[in-house]
């Protein structure tokens, strides 16, 4: 009974020999990783204060084009032209505006990226290695950061797919 138990125990073992196991996992949030550096807040806080006119712009526009919509459907015809222009023109600097906002803020992150972007490699590796991470996982943007190069099986499965489609 001991050497069948035995028997089996090395048929298993022989069995699992090629399989591996991961044994650290780790999980990250590259954005918020970013966003929550000292640099990354200052410049959030410049960008904030320096689109705080333009936001009250846009506050601007929004109030003045409700009170002339109000303004049209009560209007006679010969008001509604007039009326009209003055929502097109509004419409026109609201767009502009939000343009302006939306580019400042591309601006922005794009100088944070390019100030963290070429540091955070070598940081990542780093900690790889010094938490042994077998797996990294950015749930940000949900992919895989790193992957031990034992748990790649792309050439077993060229291999299998060789074997079985001719």
């Amino acid at each position: 009974m001991k050497k069948s138990l035995l028997l089996t125990l090395i048929t298993l073992s022989v069995g699992f020999a090629n399989t591996v196991v991961a044994n650290t996992v780790a999980v990250w949030n590259s954005e918020e990783a970013i966003a929550n550096t000292n640099f990354a807040k200052s410049k959030i806080t410049a960008t904030q204060k320096t689109l705080a006119p333009k936001q009250q712009q846009i506050k601007t526009y929004e109030t003045n084009l409700e009170r002339l919509q109000q303004q049209y459907q009560s209007a006679d015809d010969k008001q509604k032209a007039s009326i009209a222009k003055q929502i097109d023109t509004n419409m026109k600097n609201y767009e502009q505006v939000s343009s302006q906002i939306r580019q400042t803020i591309a601006t922005s992150q794009k100088e944070i990226l390019d100030k963290v972007s070429p540091k955070m490699q070598s940081i990542m590796q780093n900690l790889i290695k010094q938490k042994n991470i077998d797996v990294l996982l950015d749930n940000t943007t949900e992919t895989v950061s790193f992957v031990k190069a034992e748990f790649d099986i792309t050439d077993d499965v060229t291999h299998a797919l060789n074997q079985q489609v001719k």
